[in-house]
């Protein structure tokens, strides 16, 4: 990743190796589900309207 200019991504995984199997159940449930942009914004929303 580093080659193809992709440092930033290397240095949050390096960072957060340990959250990497919680951020791909996420990411894997966001796919099967057709969550968009959209969704995850309105639901940030609605927990800070709470």
């Amino acid at each position: 990743m580093t080659l193809q200019r992709m440092s930033k991504i290397v240095s949050i995984s390096n960072k957060h190796r340990g959250s990497i199997p919680a951020f791909m159940t996420w990411f894997e449930y966001i796919e099967k589900n057709n969550v968009k942009v959209k969704d995850i914004a309105n639901a940030i929303d609605y927990t800070k309207d709470m």
